[in-house]
């Protein structure tokens, strides 16, 4: 008579003899955790590029004629707020960029 355990065991080779996998390669689960270390320059990056975005100058009108630059520059920001995630960081930024964002809803291209 089989006992509990070689009756799973069975069943557990046929549900896995039966199972298609469509990805390659090992799982990923066993990801090896390291410290972001993009969370001490983060500021570095995103403070000097949303500093000067309303001044118009010689060769930048963001929030006229160059709305296009003031879309990628919005992505930008994103995208270092998305890398200094979980990071003392990433509030002040995110505040800044929230900010940033709320006085641009009213933009005409918005």
């Amino acid at each position: 008579m089989p006992t509990m355990e070689n009756w799973q065991d069975i069943i557990q080779k046929r549900i896995e003899s039966k199972t298609r996998r469509f990805a390659k390669g090992p799982s990923k689960s066993n990801l090896i955790q390291v410290p972001n270390r993009f969370s001490s320059v983060a500021g570095s990056f995103f403070y000097p590029l949303i500093r000067r975005y309303d001044r118009t100058e010689n060769t930048f009108d963001l929030l006229g004629s160059d709305f296009f630059v003031l879309g990628r520059l919005v992505y930008s920001l994103g995208m270092i707020l998305h890398a200094a995630i979980n990071t003392p960081a990433a509030t002040r930024i995110g505040q800044a960029l929230l900010d940033f964002i709320w006085g641009l809803r009213y933009h005409i291209e918005a």
